[in-house]
């Protein structure tokens, strides 16, 4: 698994165990669940309010490796990271410890089918 964080965005990958396995859906929207039940208990903003959160679950190829010279980093990239990037920029506007959850039909046919 991989976690990379930009501006107030968190991204996480889970990976496949072996090719076709398809329960790698499963452990990202598990981890997502767990994720949403300990901001929604433990997290609060500066103010004092409570915090919100966007989640977007894609599955699918990505391309990953070290970008940089100066400040070398590990990095991900490709349509399906642009596509749940997107899922979650892109949601109705959450406030108030709202949250929201969009699944991919690629995931969601991962979780059903």
């Amino acid at each position: 698994s991989k976690v990379e964080t930009f501006n107030n965005f968190y991204m996480a990958v889970c990976f496949e165990s072996e090719p076709g396995d398809k329960t790698h859906t499963e452990h990202a929207l598990r981890a997502a669940a767990r994720i949403i039940k300990q901001v929604t208990s433990n997290v609060r903003r500066p103010d004092g309010t409570e915090t919100a959160l966007k989640v977007g679950l894609n599955s699918g190829g990505l391309c990953a490796g070290v970008i940089g010279l100066s400040s070398p980093r590990f990095s991900i990239f490709g349509n399906t990271v642009n596509v749940a990037s997107r899922m979650a920029s892109n949601s109705l506007r959450c406030e108030g410890g709202k949250m929201t959850l969009h699944l991919s039909p690629t995931c969601a046919e991962n979780l059903t089918g």
